[in-house]
């Protein structure tokens, strides 16, 4: 599996030392923190994508159950009405499943890194650049491996499993869960004639399987997931705030007009 996602892992494992080795105080922690803010970044738009996708799938609600009526139960008329209707308004319905995925590769990714950095310094010096093998620092560590120490402020250490950054990143996403949940209330509350989205109703039934899963997964992996956890739910909860908060001052500013 680890050569699958070999041209991931590198790179990642690389990208890490190198922060590792340049950040003052050479805290590991704050680097998984550092690489984790990179990684949403480089996801940002995919996910601004994905909500502007959700939000506008709301709003579709009424045409959709139109859609259906009109069908009359006629599965083949009403998907193709359906297509026709997300192509129209540039929507494509399957978009909250692709950050999901974009993810997974990320995931699988840190997770050997963290397995690779959780082993002698010897085997993680023998992944690195040329260019970070020739680094002071790291060859302190390839000298004298005590000195490598994989925690987070030095009380953490994230190549086990810690409860208490699983507990908080399950924490986190029950909040981002809801955050989410307000929203699509306040879309329901603006069109009372809407019918129930099955979506919506999913959604409430993983407001807490969600948050179990990632505190099960999280206390028994190394703490460096649990970390990229929370750190990645925290930016994707400011960019929910920013991104969701834009779309209804633009549909508002429509409203108006």
């Amino acid at each position: 599996m680890d050569k699958l996602f070999s041209f991931l892992i590198t790179p990642m494992l690389n990208l890490l030392m190198l922060i590792y080795a340049l950040l003052p105080g050479n805290d590991f922690g704050i680097a998984v923190i550092i690489v984790t803010i990179i990684i949403r970044l480089i996801l940002w738009p995919l996910n601004s994508k994905q909500l502007h996708s959700q939000k506008k799938l709301r709003t579709l609600q009424p045409k959709i159950q139109k859609i259906k009526k009109q069908a009359k139960g006629d599965r083949q008329k009403e998907c193709a009405l359906l297509a026709q209707l997300y192509k129209d308004e540039e929507v494509n319905p399957a978009g909250s499943c692709l950050m999901a995925i974009v993810q997974l590769p990320f995931m699988t990714s840190l997770y050997f890194v963290f397995q690779k950095s959780s082993k002698d310094f010897g085997d993680v010096f023998n992944s690195l650049y040329g260019f970070l093998q020739n680094n002071q620092f790291i060859l302190d560590l390839k000298n004298n491996p005590s000195l490598y120490d994989p925690s987070l402020l030095g009380f953490i250490h994230l190549t086990k499993p810690s409860i208490v950054l699983a507990v908080l990143a399950g924490l986190g996403q029950f909040i981002q869960t809801r955050m989410l949940q307000a929203n699509q209330s306040k879309d329901r509350s603006k069109d009372k004639k809407r019918q129930p989205n099955p979506q919506e109703d999913m959604m409430k039934g993983m407001t807490y399987a969600f948050p179990l899963f990632t505190i099960f997964i999280g206390s028994r992996l190394p703490a460096a997931l649990s970390l990229y956890w929370l750190v990645s739910t925290i930016v994707s909860i400011i960019q929910q705030h920013l991104v969701l908060n834009k779309e209804v001052k633009k549909m508002e500013g429509g409203d108006n007009e």
